[in-house]
């Protein structure tokens, strides 16, 4: 039987995303309702290279970060939940989530916790 993938949000900054929730709330529970997407094909046994491909809200960051989009809403503030799915022990690592204006800052931290969660997992 194979291992079920688990997220892990321990690196997620619990403020930073209640405070995000308060104010895109539509935008928020997208996001959500699609990680639960990614873990649910993953947990079906499709490998991240081909979601990254075929799925609209899920697009490579590089070197193992990948953000997930807000996707069915209208009007919506342009919305990145940025997460490192660690293959080796089958979790999703929740690490950010911001906004276009945001993302080259949200990035580059969720860089270097991805270098931290390497040298620890």
């Amino acid at each position: 039987m194979n291992e079920v993938w688990q997220l892990n949000s321990e690196f997620a900054v619990g403020r930073l995303f209640k405070k995000f929730a308060e104010r895109y709330p539509r935008e928020f529970e997208s996001c959500g309702a699609n990680l639960q997407r990614l873990l649910n094909f993953l947990n079906s046994g499709f490998q991240l290279s081909v979601l990254a491909q075929n799925l609209s809200f899920f697009r490579s960051e590089r070197e193992g970060l990948f953000r997930i989009g807000q996707s069915g809403v209208k009007s919506a503030k342009e919305t990145r939940l940025y997460v490192f799915p660690h293959e080796a022990g089958k979790t999703v690592f929740i690490l950010d989530i911001g906004t276009k204006e945001t993302q080259h800052d949200d990035i580059a931290s969720a860089r270097k916790t991805i270098q931290e969660i390497r040298r620890n997992f």
